[in-house]
């Protein structure tokens, strides 16, 4: 009996430290999951018109910000949008500017799945692309 037991404790530790094992994603999971990828996409066609949304959304989005960095995200929007009526400013649509639309669009998405906990790879992904929506649209 003590052997048996011994195993059987050795087994619930194994357990405890590599966890179930595969589980299926429930459905709240999922129905967050495709939320996040829905944000994702719409923050990437925000920061396809203005770049400065894909980080400023996020950050004033997140409760733990500071008023230091909601003003200094709210002050790049501003900025962006004056700077944007320069009559020097190019196109949007002439390089550098979609790339960096959708570096500006990946940082962002990156940082929103941060701030739900998830991994930020798809996301990031999916907010880079959809800026090129913004960008030529």
């Amino acid at each position: 009996m003590g052997r048996h037991h011994h195993a059987s404790a050795r087994h619930v530790r194994a357990l405890d430290r590599e966890g179930p094992g595969p589980v299926a994603a429930s459905p709240a999971r999922r129905v967050s999951l495709l939320g996040l990828g829905v944000r994702s996409a719409l923050l990437g066609v925000a920061s396809g018109s203005r770049a400065s949304l894909a980080l400023a959304a996020p950050t004033l989005r997140d409760p733990t910000r500071g008023r230091v960095a909601r003003t200094a995200a709210v002050l790049g929007v501003v900025g962006e949008v004056v700077g944007d009526k320069l009559p020097t400013t190019p196109s949007r649509i002439v390089p550098p500017g979609p790339q960096s639309r959708a570096v500006a669009a990946a940082l962002g998405g990156a940082a929103l799945a941060r701030s739900r906990g998830r991994a930020v790879w798809v996301p990031a992904a999916t907010a880079a692309a959809f800026s090129l929506v913004g960008t030529v649209g």
